[in-house]
């Protein structure tokens, strides 16, 4: 189960796989007593509604050790919610086969924690808690969104720089997002121009990372990359154009150089400042967040952070990803 998790979350850090593992071993210690105690039965397992890719391997495991697990879902894009199903599961489409919505008994709709602490016969029914469908059914995108976990998993891919002087003085602070494994890290101009050399900090990583090499810059874009001799997984650029306000985003950066700090919002509008685009977005940044990355729920880059209005709250502004792509589409590693 490790190992398929690790697969599927290769960005995954240490706090990350640790809190999965004690959540598997939490329900490991809940359910297989229940389920495998009366070893004259043949355990069954029912899942109805809305899952989440961690509920999702703990069936599989079940299957693995000899439940058979019956998952039912009316929503249509569960493939392409989790892929794997295909691998390690068989699909069934039924949806068709019902003119209206199924009610579901009110037994069925018992809460983990209730389930947890109530007795429960060997034949065991889970029920995920109830989700607001009418907002999920609003929402332009939704199938394969990674939950804020797995979001924050991604800050391997962020990195705090610091720009020094001749004197070897700290100048300033920001952030950058690696864009190719090979060391490349794009930042904003603003950050480290004028600087004559640069310390890169890496999450998960004690090292502090010098370098010199001042790569590429836009004025115009306030955009700039810089290199370090380290190889990293690099973010995956949004490349379509559906980015629309209201859409949920989240914010990694070192503001104030507090390292990778992790905050969401949405994205409030669209600007031309100085007739540069820019996406405004509510999510909170400070001084050293520039630089930063701005992703949308699905773990891609939609923005760099740039800075924001201090006249105001929260009214934040980010270069997009069609303008990054013309600035360093040389530079991007491409994962598709």
């Amino acid at each position: 189960m490790l190992e398929i998790y690790t697969k599927t979350y290769p960005n995954s850090n240490a706090t990350l796989l640790k809190n999965f593992v004690v959540k598997f071993l939490h329900w490991i210690e809940i359910y297989l007593p229940k389920l495998f105690k009366p070893i004259n039965m043949s355990p069954k397992v029912i899942f109805i509604g809305d899952i989440k890719h961690h509920e999702f391997l703990f069936l599989y495991f079940l299957s693995s050790l000899g439940c058979d697990i019956c998952y039912m879902n009316p929503k249509e894009d569960i493939a392409n919610l989790f892929p794997d199903i295909a691998t390690y599961s068989t699909l069934y489409k039924c949806t068709t086969l019902y003119s209206a919505e199924v009610s579901i008994p009110e037994f069925i709709a018992a809460t983990e924690k209730e389930q947890a602490i109530s007795p429960s016969k060997p034949h065991m029914i889970f029920q995920s808690p109830p989700s607001n469908t009418a907002n999920r059914k609003q929402s332009p995108v939704n199938a394969g969104e990674l939950s804020y976990e797995q979001l924050a998993g991604l800050s391997n891919a962020v990195v705090m720089i610091k720009v020094y002087d001749e004197e070897n003085k700290i100048m300033c602070g920001g952030s950058g997002v690696i864009i190719h494994s090979s060391g490349y890290i794009l930042t904003n101009l603003h950050v480290v121009g004028g600087g004559h050399y640069y310390s890169v900090i890496y999450e998960n990583d004690t090292q502090e990372y010098l370098t010199d090499k001042f790569i590429k810059y836009h004025q115009l874009y306030d955009l700039a990359i810089i290199k370090v001799d380290k190889n990293c997984a690099p973010l995956t650029l949004k490349t379509d154009d559906n980015l629309v306000r209201g859409q949920k985003i989240v914010a990694i950066g070192s503001p104030l150089g507090l390292f990778n700090s992790f905050s969401d919002g949405i994205v409030s509008g669209f600007r031309d400042i100085d007739n540069i685009p820019m996406i405004q977005f509510t999510a909170p940044i400070s001084n050293g967040s520039s630089g930063g990355a701005l992703l949308d729920m699905f773990g891609r880059l939609v923005g760099l952070i740039t800075g924001g209005f201090d006249k105001g709250q929260n009214l934040n502004l980010a270069v997009p990803a069609d303008k990054i792509y013309e600035f360093a589409q040389n530079f991007i590693e491409h994962s598709n």
